[in-house]
């Protein structure tokens, strides 16, 4: 594969599939990955597993450190590999404004599948009930440009062979 001259986000509720899917791609395109799980603050992830929505204005400096992440990847001329929810459209808008050049790939499941993953998940900070709060907070992304639909039920490995494709187009 050409040299990668993207940044790359993995998008969709808790649940999708954003997490493997992304640390495939890195894997394959032996780049950086960040779980914007990881990103949160301690009160934020308290918050959150106490079944308590997070605001937009405790989103708001999660969002800044995830932009800093991505301007610092791109001016230290690397791909990092990002899996973050990106609910909402200004959401999207900061973090692709931060770079030159970024690919959003947005992970599509019916509720009842992530309903599903998430009651299966173990040792996780999000709880199953805090899903109808996402899913009523998610600008899907159907008619922005940048950001590819995936159908999120496939494999990880499907799902990362079509991303690598995307990408190689992207770069050629």
């Amino acid at each position: 594969m050409s040299k990668i001259v993207t940044q790359i986000l993995v998008i969709g509720p808790s649940g999708c599939g954003k997490t493997s899917l992304g640390k495939a791609i890195a894997h394959e395109l032996c780049c950086d990955f960040v779980d914007a799980d990881d990103v949160h603050s301690q009160e934020a992830k308290a918050c959150m597993r106490a079944g308590i929505p997070l605001t937009e204005a405790q989103r708001a400096p999660w969002l800044q450190r995830l932009s800093n992440v991505l301007r610092n990847s791109e001016t230290n001329g690397k791909t990092t590999v990002l899996a973050v929810s990106c609910l909402k459209r200004a959401h999207r808008v900061l973090l692709r404004a931060s770079v030159n050049q970024a690919l959003i790939l947005f992970l599509d499941l019916p509720k009842d599948v992530l309903q599903q993953r998430l009651e299966s998940r173990e040792s996780h900070f999000f709880p199953p009930a805090l899903l109808e709060s996402q899913l009523n907070t998610l600008e899907k992304p159907h008619s922005e440009e940048g950001v590819v639909t995936l159908d999120g039920t496939l494999s990880v490995k499907a799902l990362c062979a079509c991303s690598l494709e995307i990408i190689d187009e992207i770069n050629h």
